[in-house]
C-alpha cells in the first residue's frame, strides 16, 4: 500500500515488479531482482530444503522466494559475496529508487553501505491480522503452498523482523513509523509525504482491501513489539 502510495512520484522500483494477485489486488510493487538478491542473502543462513525428497519431506524448510517468511534469530551474520554486492550496486546506481522487500528486515546491513542517504519507512498492523493475511497468502499462492507454517510460527517471523529493526537497524538512518490505519488517513498519508519529499498518491490506500481481524492468541513478547511500533508512530488502538 505504502509503496504503491509512492508509485507516480519518480522513483526507480525496479525493471520486473511481481503481478497483482489475490492478496494484493493492487500489485505488491516489488523487484523480482530485489527480492532474489535476498533470496540469496537468506538461503546462506538458512537449512535447504533437499532438492529430491524435499518433495515429500522438510516442508518447514523455506524453497526459494519463500524466505520473506523465515525466522532469523537476532544477531545472525549475513555477508555478501562479490557477485551480491555487484548486483546490489547495480540497484541502487539508478536514483532516485524506492524498494520493497519484507526481507530487508533481515538484509539490511548488508545493502547499507551502496544506499547513500536513503531514509527507511516502517509500515505494520496488528500482528494477529498479519499472521492471517500470511496463512491466507499460503493457501492462495501456488509457491507458498508445499511450505508448512501455521500462526504461531507466523506470528515469530513478524516478532523477530520488527525486533531487528527496533533493536538493530534503527540505531542508524532516518526512520518514519506508520501504522497501516494511518496510511488511509490524510495525515499518515501527509506525514509520508512531507518524509519522503515525492508526490503520494492518496487515492491509492483502499481500506475496503484490508484483510479481516484475528487479533487472540498473540504472545505478550509479539504484543509489547507491537506496542512500541505503536508509540514510534504516533498511532493509539481503538477499543470500539
Amino acid at each position: 500500500m505504502v509503496t504503491g502510495a509512492l508509485a507516480q512520484g519518480g522513483y526507480f522500483m525496479g525493471d520486473h515488479l511481481s503481478t497483482a494477485r489475490t492478496g494484493n489486488q493492487k500489485g505488491y510493487f516489488e523487484d523480482r531482482e530485489i527480492n532474489q538478491i535476498n533470496e540469496d542473502l537468506l538461503a546462506a543462513i538458512l537449512p535447504a530444503r533437499p532438492r529430491i525428497i524435499g518433495k515429500w519431506f522438510f516442508h518447514d524448510r523455506f524453497a526459494n522466494m519463500q524466505r520473506w517468511l523465515a525466522r532469523v534469530p537476532l544477531g545472525t551474520p549475513l555477508a555478501a559475496t562479490a557477485e551480491i554486492t555487484r548486483r546490489i550496486q547495480k540497484m541502487t546506481r539508478r536514483t532516485p529508487y524506492c524498494f520493497k522487500d519484507p526481507r530487508f528486515s533481515y538484509t539490511l546491513p548488508v545493502w547499507r553501505p551502496h544506499l547513500g542517504d536513503a531514509v527507511f519507512v516502517v509500515v505494520f498492523r496488528h500482528p494477529g491480522r498479519t499472521a492471517k493475511s500470511i496463512l491466507k497468502e499460503c493457501h492462495d499462492s501456488q509457491y507458498l503452498r508445499d511450505l508448512a507454517i501455521d500462526f504461531d510460527q507466523a506470528l515469530a517471523g513478524w516478532t523477530l523482523m520488527y525486533r531487528h529493526i527496533l533493536e538493530t537497524h534503527r540505531s542508524t538512518g532516518e526512520w518514519l513509523w506508520l501504522h497501516y490505519d494511518q496510511v488511509l488517513q490524510p495525515i499518515g498519508q501527509a506525514r509520508l509525504e512531507s518524509f519522503v519529499d515525492a508526490q503520494v498518491d492518496r487515492a491509492f490506500p483502499d481500506a475496503a482491501l484490508q484483510h479481516p481481524a484475528r487479533e487472540d492468541g498473540v504472545p505478550a513478547e509479539t504484543l509489547a513489539v507491537y506496542q512500541q511500533l505503536c508509540d514510534l508512530a504516533g498511532y493509539r488502538e481503538s477499543k470500539s
